[in-house]
């Protein structure tokens, strides 16, 4: 058959356009194809890098794309890569529901993958801790106020500041004393010179004429020898007071004079110290006075001066809070118990 110019070109054209969309379409599945082959790799690098969750997203868009199963797969296998058992389970088992027409080689793959996926999953539960247990909250105590016994009476004691056992204010007492008793010695030395110089005179008017100027004198002498004595005297006796108030200090011979407030109204206590007494006598005096507080209706208070040695009435260490004197603690305790069962009774000196 022989065709005419215009039908060979017609022919021509249309040839040409068969061959080029034929053409274009290899084109576009070759692209396809080979951009499939990127995300793959893509896909595949991410999961043996441990971004797991990139890689499956990756085989999300191939699925979407393609509808094939194997991407379900390739997901099950990034996740079990992971450690991530579950969710690799999952996409196991999602594959096998949706691959058609799979093969019995196909099928025992995916579930020795499940199988596997299982066992490792258990393993993991025997090695991970148990699960922390939340503490309950505390629960809120109410502190019942401790009742007031009727037999000794709640006190509060102002205890004052202790007293030092040796200072400068009782070596001054005692150094005023002793220089008082000297001027006073001095002083009634001075009386015995005028009363002799007095007798003096009164011989010389007995055995002479007496005139106006001598009886003056031997007056005057007179007057001031009475006014030594008394002088004297009086200086004498301040020191000898002076000296034994120092001297009492020193040994701690101390009086505390304590407020004491109480419901009913409000005493005062006037204390005196035991500290310069031996042992024996201190165990006494605490044992009878916290008795007698105590079967007075009174909370016996003890004044630790915190002191040591002689003179001190401290009964603990209050650096290491020890007992120093625990005969006297005993003796304190001991007596308050005996106080309280025989309220009224009071210690005596046959029963102290």
């Amino acid at each position: 058959m022989v065709y005419s110019l215009p039908t060979r070109m017609r022919l021509f054209s249309s040839l040409f356009f068969v061959l080029t969309i034929v053409a274009s379409t290899g084109l576009a599945s070759a692209e396809k194809a080979k951009s499939r082959t990127g995300q793959e790799k893509a896909a595949k690098k991410a999961c043996s890098v441990g971004d797991f969750q990139k890689g499956v997203d990756i085989l999300s868009d191939l699925f979407v794309e393609t509808s094939s199963p194997t991407y379900v797969y390739n997901q099950g296998r990034c996740y079990q890569q992971n450690n991530r058992w579950e969710q690799a389970i999952g996409r196991f088992r999602e594959y096998l529901r949706i691959a058609k027409d799979l093969t019995d080689s196909d099928k025992a793959d995916a579930d020795q993958q499940i199988a596997d996926c299982e066992r490792s999953l258990g393993k993991s539960a025997q090695l991970a801790p148990p699960p922390a247990v939340a503490a309950p909250p505390p629960i809120a105590r109410t502190e019942t106020p401790a009742p007031v016994s009727e037999t000794a009476t709640p006190l509060v004691v102002v205890e004052p500041a202790p007293l030092p056992l040796e200072d400068d204010h009782s070596k001054s007492l005692r150094t005023a004393g002793v220089v008082c008793a000297a001027v006073g010695l001095a002083a009634v030395g001075a009386g015995v010179g005028l009363a002799l110089k007095t007798q003096s005179i009164s011989s010389d008017e007995q055995k002479h004429v007496a005139t106006v100027d001598r009886e003056n004198q031997r007056k005057s002498l007179e007057t001031w020898g009475w006014v030594s004595y008394g002088v004297g005297a009086a200086a004498i006796a301040t020191g000898t007071v002076l000296y034994i108030v120092g001297r009492s200090s020193y040994h701690a011979s101390s009086v505390a004079l304590l407020p004491i407030l109480a419901p009913d109204g409000v005493s005062m206590m006037v204390w005196g110290s035991m500290g310069a007494q031996v042992l024996a006598n201190r165990v006494t005096h605490a044992h009878a006075y916290s008795r007698d507080t105590a079967a007075a209706g009174m909370c016996p208070v003890w004044w630790d001066n915190g002191g040591s040695g002689k003179g001190s009435y401290a009964i603990f260490d209050r650096t290491t809070g020890a007992q120093t004197e625990p005969t006297i603690v005993n003796a304190i305790v001991t007596g308050t118990q005996e106080g309280l069962a025989s309220p009224g009774t009071y210690a005596t000196l046959a029963n102290p």
